[in-house]
């Protein structure tokens, strides 16, 4: 794995851009997701598609219309969440 391609995930004490990363906008760490991390073999394709998934739910959650959310839909997305942190995590300790 190309040590650039982790750039992105930086401890947020990190005092300046080039330390934090090289991101300043969500698109463009979905477009590295997208671009460098799966076709490297870092993340699998589902687990792109699960963080697009995910970002456009806390969008809408942010800001859509208030609305219910179902609870199966909250446990479900919860375990979704868990299983991207857990590959991202799995990804970075290979590094």
């Amino acid at each position: 794995m190309r040590k650039e391609s982790m750039s992105c995930v930086t401890p947020p004490e990190a005092e300046d851009d080039r330390e934090r990363g090289r991101f300043r906008k969500h698109r463009g760490i979905i477009k590295a997701v997208h671009e460098e991390l799966v076709p490297e073999g870092v993340l699998a394709a589902e687990q792109a598609v699960a963080f697009d998934g995910l970002y456009a739910q806390r969008l809408d959650a942010d800001y859509g219309d208030f609305v219910d959310i179902p609870r199966e839909q909250v446990v479900n997305t919860l375990e979704t969440a868990r299983r991207f942190v857990a590959a991202m995590n799995t990804a970075l300790e290979g590094e």
